[in-house]
């Protein structure tokens, strides 16, 4: 056997082992298909989302669930309202620390921007929240406005 012929057997053999590697990878190893979500549509990021921890059926509780759901309604676009039930979830309550419900967390992108407990007014709520989604902070108690003749106060 010369060597033209030896060589022409081991590209014969070759693609053979080749094409039979292709063919038992695709077989034995179908392609993953990926999976569909429900709708299509892209994930909604909200700019503010606010937790309630709350105890269902409570007076307090449902009393700032209206002013949150109002909040919710009004500013639909920027703010996501998410109702925790303390009862049915004991260890997101745990976690969070809520000693009395109703407790009302804020979260601006991973910021805590607030936090309070017991029941605030609608009104209060509505500030607080325009105050976030305008991204203002709040001046310390020395501070002046920088008008002619006038400079913000050194802090001791």
């Amino acid at each position: 056997m010369t060597h033209e012929e030896r060589a022409t057997w081991i590209k014969r053999v070759s693609l053979l082992f080749l094409a039979i590697a292709i063919t038992a990878g695709v077989w034995l190893f179908p392609e993953r298909k990926s999976v569909v979500t429900a709708s299509t549509e892209p994930a909604v990021v909200y700019d503010l989302e606010i937790y309630h921890y709350h105890v269902p059926g409570k007076f307090e509780s449902e009393q700032i669930a209206d002013s949150l759901n109002k909040i919710g309604k009004k500013y639909e676009k920027y703010v996501r309202v998410n109702r925790v039930d303390i009862t049915a979830h004991p260890e997101l309550a745990k976690a969070e620390k809520v000693t009395k419900p109703p407790k009302v967390v804020m979260i601006a992108g991973e910021v805590r921007a607030c936090k309070f407990q017991g029941v605030w007014t609608y009104a209060q709520i509505e500030w607080k929240v325009e105050e976030i989604l305008r991204g203002l902070e709040r001046m310390s108690k020395d501070w002046r406005p920088n008008v002619k003749g006038m400079q913000p106060a050194a802090n001791p």
